[in-house]
């Protein structure tokens, strides 16, 4: 392997953050981790260094220290959890948002939601379907798993279709600030 295309930091968690992020721009600066920044050049799209699950404080701590911004970073992100301080951040300053664990990892799948369920009639498409168009209309870089080789291509059949305004707005009032995986985004700054 003679280099990575994107290489996350995967939490603010056990100190030593701008050391190790550090290390990331050195890596970079070798050619071992890919960059000409967040811009497109001949219609590729080029990745770079990145984080995963920062909050604001730690975001900002990375640039205090002089370091330049992460190209990325890659947060829990659903309509039950929002995050919307972290999503603002990294928009102005042009951190792509990429959201992992779109659904919930099933936790919110198995509470009924009449309107849901509607939507799913109406739209023609799945109720975990309509989750991950929430999260690309919303412009996050989604990262959806499965096993099952009927839901993967479901999962790829997010093109043709949207959702209207009205039901973007649904599922925008879910947020709960609802976790379904663990939350270092609130990870103390103490040996950061």
């Amino acid at each position: 392997l003679d280099y990575f295309d994107l290489y996350l930091i995967h939490s603010p968690i056990g100190g030593e953050n701008i050391k190790t992020y550090q290390a990331l721009v050195d890596l970079q600066g070798k050619g071992k981790i890919k960059s000409i920044g967040n811009k497109t050049k001949k219609g590729l799209f080029f990745w770079k260094k990145g984080v995963s699950n920062y909050g604001v404080a730690h975001l900002q701590a990375l640039e205090k220290a002089g370091l330049p911004l992460p190209a990325v970073n890659q947060i829990e992100l659903h309509p039950w959890l929002q995050q919307k301080e972290i999503v603002k951040h990294c928009r102005s300053k042009g951190i792509v948002v990429e959201a992992y664990s779109p659904l919930t990892k099933g936790q919110m799948l198995k509470k009924p939601n009449q309107h849901l369920q509607e939507m799913s009639g109406r739209y023609k498409k799945s109720v975990p379907q309509l989750l991950i168009k929430w999260s690309l209309q919303k412009g996050y870089v989604c990262i959806v798993k499965s096993s099952n080789e009927k839901r993967i291509q479901e999962n790829f059949d997010m093109w043709g279709w949207d959702i209207d305004n009205k039901d973007i707005e649904f599922f925008d009032g879910l947020n709960e600030n609802f976790h379904c995986t663990w939350d270092p985004t609130n990870e103390s700054m103490d040996n950061f």
